[in-house]
């Protein structure tokens, strides 16, 4: 995949995370009536948010890296191993947070090679207002701006 497809596959991804942010926030607003189910215990949940939030990115998805295949959270697409690229999708992720009202909760996409390596990636926590990319080879932003590691402890040193 050349660096002007990862960007465009970036893009696509940054927008269905926002996408899914909004309806997540639409759900969060009538938490009384959510569907709500445990997968693996009883504290691992799934709601119905979760389940239709990872449909609608899925569908935004579906044509933005021609054969890539879907490894989803919850699952709502069989996984093709044989595909090049794969979209790795939790459509919320913080679900606990979310059910319980915190606005600690994101929605996480990130496309990976066969080998499993990660090639771009965005969380977009929309009641934080931050949005993290990254690309490989391009760096990191939150909401636009590039990150950087820092090389200098704050303050002047570090603390105990």
């Amino acid at each position: 995949m050349n660096p002007d497809e990862l960007s465009g596959a970036l893009l696509r991804a940054r927008t269905a995370a926002e996408a899914a942010g909004e309806l997540l926030r639409d759900y969060q607003l009538r938490l009384s009536g959510l569907k709500i189910d445990s997968k693996s215990s009883s504290v691992d949940l799934v709601s119905e948010a979760d389940v239709e939030a990872e449909k609608q990115i899925v569908q935004s998805l579906r044509n933005a890296v021609p054969g890539a295949g879907f490894i989803g959270e919850e699952s709502t697409e069989a996984r093709d191993d044989s595909a090049d690229f794969h979209w790795v999708i939790d459509p919320l992720d913080g679900t606990s947070n979310y059910l319980a009202g915190l606005p600690i909760w994101a929605v996480s996409i990130g496309l990976v090679d066969s080998a499993m390596r990660p090639l771009c990636g965005v969380v977009h926590a929309p009641l934080m207002s931050k949005t993290w990319t990254a690309l490989d080879g391009g760096g990191a932003q939150i909401n636009g701006s590039r990150m950087s590691v820092r090389t200098q402890p704050v303050g002047g040193g570090w603390r105990n």
